[in-house]
């Protein structure tokens, strides 16, 4: 599956790549899994929230924060696709 995962988010870089060099895409997916090049941006970004602030726990919030915020974004998706379900057919 990681392998799939990686092959998926190599195609997404690529396609966004072409359209605005200004924006970098990094790739989370819900069942935990972080593409390589993405990992190794959030570590970095963890180590130095850690250096700029000296708790050595900022990693850790980091991944919890960027959990939740999928986890709502999942629900919102959810949510949106039975908000439909309530409006009657037209037959």
């Amino acid at each position: 599956m990681r392998v799939d995962m990686c092959k998926a988010a190599h195609t997404m870089l690529c396609l966004y790549c072409q359209y605005n060099n200004n924006y970098y895409y990094y790739n989370i997916e819900t069942l935990g899994l972080v593409a390589p090049f993405s990992s190794d941006f959030l570590f970095e970004v963890g180590r130095r929230l850690s250096a700029a602030t000296g708790d050595i726990c900022e990693m850790t919030f980091l991944f919890q924060r960027l959990s939740i915020a999928v986890q709502s974004y999942n629900f919102v998706l959810i949510y949106e696709s039975f908000a439909a379900a309530d409006v009657e057919p037209d037959n």
